[in-house]
């Protein structure tokens, strides 16, 4: 290629530069507006987020420690729950990902903490496929430390999750109820929202112990855009 035609290339790249699609970015001033729906995802501005990065167990997971049996699903959720709501500074996702369902998957930051690693450093939370090396080498220091889930037995969330679907009908103490409204939403809500109570007293509500369960089964989430 003449010079020329190399030069004026140059020129029309720094002039005209291509456009690079941008991040889509849900932040918010007050973190108590966030929703929290387990240990590894929560709402915002009707919006459906999982941590990029890590998996928590389900909110009716359970974990064992010698022969006793804790509630380390919800827990974790409890646990993430307490930073955002105790938090300072804005929170701020940065979307990397749209699944299928509509949940985006993003690193999400309250004020200069990343909320993955703050889950991973409890111990309250396992690296998932594709972990930046920082995540992981987080989850060594607290599996060292045998903090959080660490110091028990437990089955890794994604094959709990697998299993869970034909048990959790028969298990009442799975702390996400789900029913159709009068409207015809299909809606599914946890112990954090007000309308629970009322919903697991509705003899017509079904029982889950996995949000992404549900989701697959058509539900969403109160207040959840239609777009995801």
């Amino acid at each position: 290629m003449p010079v020329s035609r190399i030069l004026l290339a140059l020129l029309i790249a720094i002039l005209f530069p291509a456009k690079v699609p941008r991040a889509e970015v849900i932040a918010i001033d007050d973190p108590r507006q966030a929703r929290v729906i387990d240990g590894d995802s929560l709402q915002i501005d009707g919006r459906v987020i999982a941590l990029s990065g890590i998996d928590a167990p389900e909110i009716g997971q359970r974990c064992r420690y010698d022969d006793l049996a804790w509630t380390c699903g919800l827990a974790a959720a409890h646990d993430l729950r307490k930073h955002v709501i105790l938090g300072r500074g804005p929170l701020r996702c940065e979307v990397g990902a749209v699944r299928e369902d509509g949940v985006r998957e993003a690193v999400c930051v309250l004020g200069e903490l990343d909320l993955a690693v703050v889950q991973l450093e409890s111990g309250m939370a396992v690296v998932a496929e594709g972990a930046p090396q920082g995540y992981r080498r987080t989850e060594a220091r607290a599996r060292q430390a045998r903090l959080g889930i660490w110091h028990s037995e437990f089955t890794p969330p994604a094959r709990w999750r697998a299993t869970a679907r034909r048990a959790q009908a028969r298990d009442p103490g799975c702390m996400l109820r789900a029913r159709r409204e009068a409207d015809g939403r299909r809606l599914y809500y946890t112990l954090f929202d007000e309308a629970f109570d009322a919903v697991a007293a509705d003899p017509a509500s079904r029982v889950y112990c996995s949000d992404d369960n549900a989701r697959a089964d058509g539900y969403r989430r109160p207040g959840e855009l239609p777009d995801g």
